[in-house]
């Protein structure tokens, strides 16, 4: 349907030039979650020759769409959302026919819900097949239980990890939630501990994640622990103070930032860049050579592209795919199983 759309799309963004293709980018720039905004700003903007105008989300729902507002009335070509707000957006997004680039976003499916939205980050469908594969393959466990948040991303990675953990013969136990609001998860905790589970998959954001390993460590839970990406950054690292250890999780494939991007980063802002300025950084790269009024079409046809994550090309639904790895917190640090190198920024 993407294909079948595009005369409609050129009809909206005209022939639009590097020079006059507008994009809106939605991102976290006040509240907890700033420096994952603040990161991206500057990974877009480095190479950037596009007019880019940004709205803070604050990192809530009722902000992204607020900004989402706000943009449509400067009349932008294109908007891109950095994290919350990704379901709520994409039918704005559809139902305006507008061109939506999600990343920091991981439930499952979101980019085949619209002919207009494309994703740039892991999701469900790819992430968490993984991480069950290799807990039954590689680890021989048998039994599992699930503690995941209360969203759609949430429920996506649960059920896709259910499924594919009694594809390969093994069971899930028990699964047990938590809300956005919660601060303590020591009731779901102990219902988990009291089944046969040989491990734990834990899914939720990286502050989330830091207190229930705490927990899971206070109370003994005893189990292996299994988790997603939002675990393996040095920053949630540090918020488990040490409890991390040995979790197993999926995670990009690199090891480390590209030195060239970071030569280019630190001249340019006297820092070391973060994860998401490299996310920014690439999704900058293929929205300007995307903008000669055939997006969507240009879009769905990129293919193996060098970017800062890998080699990345677009499916028929908009995922535009980047290696996923199984990776091991480690003394500390991350280590990738299938390369054998620690991540090294």
């Amino acid at each position: 349907m993407k294909w079948i759309m595009l005369i409609m799309l050129v009809m909206l963004v005209g022939c639009s030039s590097t020079n006059d293709f507008k994009v809106g980018v939605i991102a976290p720039l006040s509240g907890n979650q700033a420096f994952i905004g603040t990161d991206f700003k500057d990974g877009f903007n480095l190479d950037s020759g596009l007019d880019v105008v940004y709205q803070d989300s604050q990192g809530n729902v009722v902000g992204a769409v607020s900004a989402y507002q706000q943009l449509r009335l400067l009349d932008v070509d294109a908007i891109v959302l950095v994290g919350v707000g990704d379901e709520a957006v994409l039918e704005l997004a559809d139902k305006d026919s507008l061109p939506l680039l999600l990343t920091v976003s991981s439930t499952g499916g979101l980019p085949a819900k619209s002919e207009y939205v494309f994703r740039y980050f892991t999701n469900a469908d790819s992430d968490a097949p993984l991480i069950a594969s290799y807990a039954v393959n590689e680890l021989e466990l048998e039994s599992f239980g699930v503690l995941h948040i209360v969203d759609n991303f949430g429920y996506s990675y649960a059920n896709v990890f259910e499924n594919e953990i009694v594809e390969l013969g093994g069971e899930v136990s028990l699964v047990e939630s938590f809300q956005y609001t919660d601060y303590e998860y020591r009731t779901q905790l102990l219902k988990l501990a009291e089944t046969e589970m040989d491990a734990l998959y834990i899914i939720g954001l990286d502050y989330q994640l830091a207190e229930v390993l705490k927990e899971v460590e206070e109370l003994n839970v005893g189990v292996q622990i299994l988790s997603l990406g939002t675990i393996a950054t040095d920053y949630a690292i540090g918020l488990a103070e040490g409890t991390a250890e040995g979790v197993y999780t999926t995670a990009f494939c690199t090891d480390g930032t590209p030195e060239e991007y970071k030569k280019r980063f630190v001249a340019a802002y006297e820092r070391e860049p973060g994860f998401f300025s490299e996310l920014g950084n690439d999704l900058a790269m293929f929205i300007d050579i995307s903008n000669d009024g055939e997006f969507i079409q240009n879009m769905l046809a990129l293919e193996s592209v060098e970017a800062n994550t890998g080699i990345v090309s677009s499916d028929e639904n908009g995922e535009l795919i980047m290696p996923v790895c199984v990776k091991k917190i480690t003394e500390g640090k991350i280590l990738n199983l299938e390369s054998g190198q620690y991540y090294n920024n």
